[in-house]
């Protein structure tokens, strides 16, 4: 493209595509087929079209949370008047686990 200069540039972004959002059940069956042949990541996003960032975090949540995470929406901000906390919740401080587990 050329801006009224007539001097040559690339636009920034993609107008008028939209990110994608994927549904729990694809996320389950990407990471499922992944770990079932023994991919790496890169492997699988090639196969699925997806990043290869993508499919480590769908992995992480598989294994910290099991399939359930995977449906969870991540997306926007947390409602502050439902008081409720999207995200990780925080790491326990190394005092406070130690009197747990006493």
């Amino acid at each position: 493209m050329k801006n009224e200069r007539g001097a040559i540039f690339m636009p920034t972004g993609n107008p008028g595509k939209r990110k994608k959002q994927h549904s729990g059940e694809t996320k389950q069956k990407v990471v499922e087929y992944m770990r079932e042949k023994g991919l790496s990541y890169r492997e699988t996003g090639r196969i699925f079209e997806i990043t290869h960032t993508q499919t480590i975090a769908w992995e992480r949540i598989y294994l910290e949370e099991g399939i359930a995470g995977l449906y969870e929406e991540r997306r926007g901000r947390a409602s502050s008047k439902e008081g409720i906390k999207k995200g990780k919740p925080p790491k326990l401080t190394e005092k406070v686990e130690e009197d747990l587990i006493a």
